[in-house]
């Protein structure tokens, strides 16, 4: 049985690294995802300690079987994905996130040390369905051919026990944020969304992408949601959908070279609001605009969305925002932003001016 090196950060597992080989070891670091900025500074020291060659002298040694017991379910499911890839014997790395998705963990697995999958796996139902997302969006995209982007391929996806997984190939150890522009990334976005094509209000919010889905409580119904309210007061008024990302902000936006990359697809649609990618990317790019002057904010992502999609007006801006709402990303597109109910529905049912 495999023996691991276990690196903690105050009192919490970071990472776990195969004692062999040791030069696995800082690849593993490299490549450990940063949730905050106590989490980048940890790994800029590691990186640090692993040029001084002292990453040996930390952690402590710990077996799968101890691992499993710090987040059961983690042993057979990496089991059941060597199983499946049927590439040889697997050097699974194990990173912790943050403290807020301790149901989730991540595992770059590794095959005679070469990088061969990322793995996301999760206890959680809602993860689940956005891992299904990812992967149906993936396997569309074909690692983006033809579409002037890279993304990741699919390998695996399944469950074993109360444990779900999605396995895709390892993106480039070199990604870096792309700082891209919209400009840049509109083109691209025109591609993967497909055709756009119309559905009526009451179907998106009754049967679509508006409608209940795996992040609605149980036993809420569309009209008890004052955020929907424009959309099924005009039930027949066609709402234009296409594919989407549904979470085009800097974190998933990567270079690697002059090879963009885009990666985090738990969000993904086939029919969502035409305007939802171009709402995750302004409000990613203006949160302070959004937490200080939120009327004035969401005045300006009007005006972005109908100067990159001239026929949107107000109720196709506000579709997109209660597809981030559906989409379980309420807490960071509406309620930090403190843009006010009250102000939504007036602009939905305003005219763009």
């Amino acid at each position: 049985m495999p023996h691991f090196r276990l690196y903690s950060f105050r009192g919490q597992p970071v990472l776990a690294v195969p004692r062999r080989p040791a030069a696995l070891r800082r690849q593993a670091i490299e490549r450990y995802p940063v949730f905050t900025t106590n989490r980048a500074r940890w790994r800029k020291w590691m990186l640090r300690a692993q040029s001084l060659h002292l990453t040996s002298l930390l952690g402590r040694t710990c077996s799968l079987d101890h691992l499993d017991s710090l987040w059961p379910g983690l042993a057979p499911c990496l089991d059941a994905i060597e199983t499946h890839l049927n590439l040889g014997r697997l050097q699974p790395v194990i990173a912790w996130p943050s403290s807020k998705k301790q149901h989730r963990l991540y595992a770059f697995a590794f095959i005679d040390g070469g990088p061969t999958a990322f793995v996301k796996l999760s206890r959680h139902d809602k993860d689940r369905f956005q891992f299904q997302r990812e992967r149906d969006a993936l396997e569309r995209l074909r690692g983006g051919e033809g579409l002037g982007f890279k993304a990741p391929r699919v390998l695996s996806f399944g469950t074993c026990g109360e444990v779900c997984y999605l396995a895709t190939t390892m993106t480039p150890a070199t990604l870096r944020p792309a700082g891209a522009s919209w400009a840049e990334l509109r083109p691209l976005q025109q591609r993967y969304s497909g055709p756009i094509r119309h559905v009526p209000a009451r179907e998106l919010v009754t049967t679509g992408e508006l409608g209940p889905s795996e992040f609605t409580p149980s036993g809420t119904e569309p009209a008890d949601e004052p955020w929907l309210r424009p959309l099924l007061d005009e039930p027949d008024r066609p709402i234009a959908v296409c594919a989407v990302h549904g979470d085009l902000q800097p974190n998933n936006v990567m270079r690697d070279g002059d090879d963009l990359w885009l990666i985090d697809w738990e969000r993904a649609a086939k029919a969502a609001p035409v305007l939802v990618d171009g709402v995750s990317y302004f409000k990613s790019r203006h949160r302070a605009l959004f937490q200080d002057q939120p009327d004035e904010g969401y005045a300006r992502l009007c005006r972005f969305c109908q100067e990159h999609e001239p026929k949107a007006d107000a109720l196709d801006i506000h579709a997109a925002f209660v597809y981030h709402r559906r989409r379980g990303d309420g807490t960071s597109v509406l309620h930090p932003l403190q843009v006010s109910q009250d102000a939504l529905l007036h602009h939905a049912l305003s005219p763009l001016h």
